[in-house]
C-alpha cells in the first residue's frame, strides 16, 4: 500500500474589525465563530467603540465552546482604520488573513474556500476576495453585489494604480507577506482594500471567487454611500472632503510601495504605474484643498491653477459644477450615471 503523506493545513487568521456595530456585531462574531476551516484563529477587535460593541463580543466568545482559538482586542483609543488594521496584523500569527466587518455576515465555509483558492495557486494569488449577497438593516436580502467577474486587466498593477477599478473590501482576504515586506498601512488609510489588492498585484495576482461568501450590510452609515443616500449638497460635500483626505493617503502609500517593488523587480509597469498615481495624487491633492476652502475666488483660483497643469478636463467640470452648482452635479454625476 502506497504511503500517502499528510498535507499541514496552514494557520490562518480570521480577523472582525469593529466599531460602534452593537446593532450588528454579535451575528459577525457568531459568524466568525462558525467557519468551518481548521487550524483557526480568530482575532475580534474593537477600534475603542462608544457603544455596546466590546461588551456584546465579550458576551458572545465567553460562550463559545468551539475548536478555535480566540482573541479579543480592544484598542485602549481609536486609531482609524489603517491604524487599527496595523495593530491587529500585528497580532495575528496565521499565513493568510481573512478580514470581515463588524456589520456585515461570513458563510461558514468562507475561510475553507478562499484558503482553497490560495493554496491551488501554490500561494500565487497573494489577494482573493469573492462576490457578496447584499444585504440591509434589519438583514434582508437585497441582491447580488456583482453579476460580473473582473478580468485579469482590471485586477492588474496599472488599472489599480489609475484607481479604474476596485475590489470589494469586504470580501477581502491577504497573504500576511504583505505587510512583511511592504511594512505597515499609513495610519491615516480609509481604503485598506485599495492597498492591500494593489500590493499583491505588484508581487503576485489577485483572485476573485465569483460566488457570495460574505452577506455584505447596506444601512445608511458605510463609508462608501450610495447615489440615493446623497442627496444634499451637505452630504455631498463631507462625502466628498473625508474620501479626498483619504485619496491623499492612498497615493502616498501606493508610491512607497512601487519604491518597494522596484528595488525586488524593476519593471516598465511600475513607471507606468507611478505615474498613474502621481496624477491621481495631485488631483486629490487640488480637491482637498477645494473641499476646504470655502471662498469662491480661490476656488476658482485653485481650478484654473489645475487647467494650466494639464489636469483632466473631466474632473476640472467635475469640480466647477461640485462648488458652484452642486445641485445640477448631483443630479448630473449622482444620479444618472451608473
Amino acid at each position: 500500500m502506497a504511503h500517502v503523506e499528510k498535507v499541514e493545513k496552514p494557520l490562518v487568521s480570521f480577523v472582525v474589525f469593529t466599531y460602534n456595530q452593537e446593532r450588528y456585531i454579535r451575528e459577525a462574531v457568531l459568524s466568525a465563530l462558525a467557519q468551518t476551516y481548521s487550524p483557526l484563529e480568530i482575532i475580534i477587535s474593537d477600534d475603542c467603540s462608544q457603544d455596546n460593541t466590546a461588551k456584546i463580543i465579550q458576551e458572545e466568545v465567553k460562550k463559545y465552546k468551539g475548536p478555535h482559538k480566540v482573541i479579543i482586542n480592544i484598542n485602549e483609543k481609536n486609531l482609524g482604520i489603517g491604524g487599527h488594521i496595523n495593530q491587529v496584523m500585528i497580532l495575528t500569527k496565521g499565513t493568510l488573513v481573512v478580514g470581515a466587518a463588524g456589520d456585515d455576515i461570513s458563510l461558514p465555509e468562507r475561510t475553507e474556500k478562499l484558503v482553497l483558492a490560495w493554496t491551488a495557486s501554490k500561494f500565487k494569488n497573494i489577494s482573493i476576495y469573492s462576490n457578496t449577497r447584499v444585504i440591509n438593516a434589519e438583514g434582508n436580502e437585497i441582491g447580488v453585489f456583482s453579476d460580473k467577474s473582473p478580468t485579469a486587466e482590471q485586477l492588474s498593477v496599472i488599472s489599480q494604480s489609475s484607481g479604474k477599478y476596485f475590489v470589494t473590501g469586504c470580501s477581502l482576504a491577504w497573504s500576511k507577506s504583505l505587510f512583511e515586506l511592504f511594512g505597515p498601512l499609513d495610519n491615516a488609510i480609509i481604503r485598506e482594500d485599495t492597498i492591500i489588492p494593489f500590493r499583491a498585484a505588484l508581487i503576485g495576482t489577485v483572485k476573485y471567487i465569483n460566488e457570495p461568501l460574505v452577506l455584505y450590510r447596506r444601512h445608511g452609515e458605510n463609508i462608501w454611500k450610495s447615489r440615493k443616500e446623497i442627496i444634499k449638497p451637505k452630504v455631498l460635500h463631507n462625502y466628498l472632503q473625508f474620501h479626498s483626505r483619504g485619496e491623499v493617503s492612498i497615493c502616498k502609500n501606493m508610491l512607497h510601495d512601487l519604491d518597494v517593488a522596484r528595488q525586488i523587480s524593476p519593471h516598465t509597469e511600475i513607471e507606468k504605474a507611478r505615474n498613474n498615481v502621481s496624477t491621481r495624487l495631485q488631483v486629490a491633492k487640488y480637491e482637498r484643498d477645494l473641499l476646504e476652502e470655502c471662498k469662491p475666488m480661490e476656488r476658482i483660483r485653485l481650478i484654473y491653477k489645475a487647467y494650466c497643469e494639464h489636469l483632466p478636463l473631466k474632473k476640472l467640470i467635475k469640480w466647477v459644477l461640485m462648488f458652484f452648482f452642486p445641485r445640477i452635479y448631483i443630479y448630473i454625476f449622482l444620479t444618472i450615471q451608473r
